[in-house]
């Protein structure tokens, strides 16, 4: 999360900021420490989420974002990365889209340090569209998350620096763990070969939750710490998984593929489908069971090297 709850009060006795209170209220936050938001002897609020923490200045202008000290998260494991290096890209990002703003509304940089790290942001009047996995959207507000991951396929800059995904070594760790077959595997590592993956710089991570409906009616995209290189669909592909309680959500991404871009959403969608099996290995998760019926059938279609668009949802 980034700057998402901007209508502090001057005051640092007053309650919860209304914007804020809203946010938790409707359970855009959940998943979070919540209980730890408190007032600063600043007059700053500061809350847990995550593994960052928010402080919203006392006259609602600025909201820093930092890592937690001391962070560690075992079951990132090889796959993410450390939480630093999440953070450090992050700032870089943001540097990068202050530089060179993008297609898209995001928050405006006002700060930054290497130490922490921590990003200082002019605050957005609005809060998150929804949680990461929504149980219900418009039609609209799915058709305007949509328009905002396909906008930032026009953004293309070029870094040396940004990070790249290892399909190679996703795949090997998926295997190692048990969630794909050597057969699978083997197919998946293919179908990326035959696919001749075409690269695009992404967000990474498109959902409800990382989306802020302003004071202006715009959407604002946050969250910028897993951005990168990714095969073309991967955004879309994202979203598609988040939408998986949305009744048509996901029929809706599918229809609004671009053409020529089928094969690397299916592979794409494989791949975010995996990830999540991975951070769920040894987790509970009550919607295990339908995610595993999606695989399976992600998992066919690669298998029969599909030509044309499938209703995958």
């Amino acid at each position: 999360m980034t700057a998402n709850v901007p209508s502090l009060s001057a005051n640092p006795g007053d309650e919860a900021p209304a914007r804020l209170k809203a946010a938790l209220e409707n359970g855009l936050l959940d998943n979070y420490d919540v209980t730890s938001l408190r007032a600063e002897p600043t007059g700053d609020w500061s809350m847990t989420l995550g593994k960052s923490k928010l402080t919203w200045s006392g006259d609602g202008a600025t909201v820093t974002k930092s890592l937690l000290p001391h962070l560690t998260i075992p079951h990132w494991g090889h796959m993410l990365g450390t939480p630093h290096r999440a953070a450090l890209n992050e700032l870089r990002v943001n540097r990068m889209l202050s530089a060179h703003p993008p297609p898209v509304p995001v928050p405006a940089l006002v700060r930054c340090s290497r130490r922490g790290p921590s990003m200082t942001f002019e605050a957005v009047d609005g809060v998150p569209l929804g949680p990461k996995f929504p149980s219900s959207l418009l039609d609209t507000e799915v058709d305007e998350l949509i328009a905002l991951a396909l906008a930032l396929g026009d953004y293309r800059p070029r870094r040396r620096w940004f990070r790249r995904l290892n399909i190679d070594r996703r795949l090997n760790l998926h295997f190692r763990s048990g969630l794909l077959t050597g057969p699978d595997a083997l197919a998946l590592g293919q179908f990326a070969d035959r696919l001749g993956v075409k690269w695009r710089f992404a967000h990474g991570d498109i959902t409800a939750r990382n989306v802020l409906l302003d004071g202006q009616g715009r959407l604002v995209l946050i969250d910028w710490e897993w951005a990168g290189l990714y095969p073309v669909g991967y955004e879309l592909a994202f979203l598609w998984f988040s939408l998986v309680d949305v009744p048509g959500g996901r029929a809706r991404v599918e229809a609004a593929l671009p053409v020529g871009h089928e094969a690397g959403f299916l592979l794409s969608a494989t791949l975010v489908q995996l990830l999540h099996f991975q951070l769920w290995l040894g987790r509970p998760n009550p919607h295990i069971a339908r995610h595993e019926e999606t695989l399976g059938r992600l998992l066919e279609a690669v298998r029969v090297r599909p030509r044309e668009r499938r209703q995958l949802h």
